[in-house]
């Protein structure tokens, strides 16, 4: 009976022996692969994006990578990543990626890290400014076979662009984009029953003008022939009444203010040379192109046929 407790003993000892055995032998493969993953992932930050050594980036980066972190209109691939870095190294010759956390789950290994560089080349359209810029970042990356298979990344995209000069304004607070100067490019004059007949110009094609657009909500506009004749007098009441006629009809202006909506702007005219404008409301449809800003009006009698007007404005202030 007491041969049989002992040998019972001695195979549940055998056992857990075994099983411990396994575990750590198991628990050591998962380190040693754990340990392995943060080398690979220290190589891959070291001699790709720190060294710019693109020479080894087979041997780091698995030939069915996906970058999901790519820039919009870069391919994702390791082609993708190789335009990538080349890219990176002109923008900031000098970029320096310094590892400050690693941690690793199975086969992923996320990396918390900063960045320095000075802003040599182009970045999201803007020129090399010379400046130094500092962010932090966050790469998780997941291997395959030795290699790195699937990057993320996220930085600190707020603080990089204030360090470029650019300020975030929160949705209700963002800047009008009517403020400032606008210089007339071209004027035209079409008939609103027949959108197929050809545009005239009542003014001529030689018009100068500008539009002023201002952060107190006031607002002016001022439109004439360039090639309008001249008073035969200096007297500014002493023209003719053709001369008075003649630089009535190739001259426009008026000032007032303004408020805008979604797809028109109105202006509140104060004050006009035609007189009948004044303290009327005059509706225009706008829209934004770059520096371009064009505004139409809704049809209007002009000459006993509906008129309407396409104004189009280049931005030089």
């Amino acid at each position: 009976m007491k041969k049989k407790l002992w040998i019972t003993v001695i195979i549940t000892l055998l056992l857990f022996c075994l099983v411990s055995a396994i575990i750590f032998t198991l628990g050591c493969e998962q380190q040693s692969k754990a340990e392995k993953n943060k080398a690979i992932a220290r190589l891959y930050i070291d001699e790709l994006w720190n060294r710019k050594n693109l020479d080894d980036i087979d041997k780091l980066v698995s030939d069915d990578f996906v970058n999901h972190s790519s820039p919009p209109g870069m391919p994702t691939d390791r082609e993708g990543l190789r335009q990538f870095i080349t890219g990176s190294a002109t923008t900031f010759p000098d970029g320096f990626y310094t590892i400050e956390d690693i941690i690793t789950e199975q086969d992923e290994v996320m990396i918390r890290g900063s960045f320095k560089g000075t802003h040599r080349g182009e970045f999201m359209g803007i020129p090399g400014t010379g400046k130094e810029i500092r962010m932090t970042w966050i790469n998780v990356l997941r291997m395959k076979n030795g290699k790195v298979v699937e990057r993320w990344m996220k930085y600190d995209e707020i603080n990089m662009m204030s360090q470029f000069g650019f300020k975030l304004i929160p949705p209700g607070e963002q800047k009008n984009p009517f403020i400032g100067t606008w210089e007339l490019q071209s004027s035209e004059q079409r008939n609103a029953d027949d959108p197929d007949s050809p545009p005239v110009y009542p003014m001529g094609r030689d018009i100068k003008g500008y539009i002023m657009y201002g952060e107190d909500g006031h607002m002016s506009v001022v439109l004439m022939n360039e090639k309008r004749p001249k008073f035969s007098s200096d007297d500014l009441t002493g023209g003719s009444v053709t001369e008075k006629t003649s630089a009535f009809d190739s001259y426009i202006t008026y000032c007032g203010t303004y408020e805008v909506h979604e797809k028109e702007i109105i202006h509140h005219i104060q004050a006009s040379l035609f007189p009948n404008w004044t303290g009327i409301d005059q509706k225009r449809l706008y829209e934004f192109e770059g520096d371009t800003l064009t505004l139409s009006t809704p049809p209007f009698p002009m000459g006993g046929i509906n008129q309407t007007v396409i104004l189009v404005w280049k931005r030089i202030k």
